[in-house]
């Protein structure tokens, strides 16, 4: 989960951050008006959850990702407190705040060339026709 986060940030903080919201939000938006169906029947298959309980938490997800809100997790700060309140840790605790960001800081050396990890990935994924057009 720290990668996710981490490779979140290193996106954002890329030459391209001021795009990376809006394109998150409309996705999201895209799929819940137009492909809610398919999503949730793959995502049924993987996780083995039903398409109905996949299909109302990405309505709460896209109800719940704001631009604004979507903006506060997008620094070192941010992303520390969305972990904290994600698993309940005490904010208040010097030491558990500092080890989340010796933690972000690791991760973040680890993504710190995404370009060498992404297009890869997407080489692979436009390669298995999986989706079209991606």
């Amino acid at each position: 989960m720290i990668i996710e986060m981490t490779f979140d940030l290193a996106l954002y903080q890329g030459k391209t951050s001021g795009e990376l919201i809006p394109l998150f939000c409309e996705a999201l938006e895209y799929t819940v008006q137009h492909k809610i169906g398919e999503f949730s029947e793959i995502h049924a298959w993987l996780f083995d959850i039903s398409e109905e309980i996949i299909a109302e938490a990405i309505h709460q997800g896209r109800d719940a990702c704001s631009m604004d809100r979507m903006s506060r997790f997008m620094d070192v700060e941010g992303r520390i407190d969305l972990y904290l309140d994600k698993f309940g840790l005490d904010r208040n605790d010097n030491s558990t705040w500092m080890g989340m960001r010796n933690l972000i800081a690791y991760g973040m050396s680890l993504v710190n060339d995404y370009e060498d990890f992404l297009y890869p990935a997407i080489r692979e994924i436009r390669n298995s026709n999986f989706v079209e057009p991606l």
